[in-house]
């Protein structure tokens, strides 16, 4: 076992445990404040509304919530149902299929 850390006695024991312990915390706390950040750039309207260059002057976005239902939805629904004892190739072929016919509707 390799000693990474020079303790002699208690003292430095409970100085090395405090620093850990202080790092951990620390570590934590800028998981969640970059996790909060990450999610926060998810909103609603850049998920299910697209955006126009000449629309977005003025606030009008249109929906694309059927091509998204479409490029989600009809993989899981075809895969669970028809391609159900297929292969992951078929089941690739279904989603990327799927995917074209979304962006089509776009």
């Amino acid at each position: 076992m390799i000693n990474r850390y020079n303790i002699k006695n208690i003292d430095d024991l409970k100085s090395t445990q405090s620093l850990l312990k202080s790092q951990y915390i620390r570590q934590g706390h800028l998981i969640k404040k970059d996790f909060g950040l990450y999610i926060r750039s998810f909103s609603f309207s850049s998920v299910f509304l697209r955006k126009h260059p000449a629309r977005k002057l003025s606030g009008i976005a249109k929906s694309a919530l059927p091509a998204n239902v479409v490029s989600s939805l009809i993989p899981v629904l075809l895969n669970k149902t028809i391609f159900r004892n297929s292969g992951w190739l078929k089941k690739l072929a279904v989603y990327a299929a799927a995917k074209v016919i979304g962006n089509k509707i776009k």
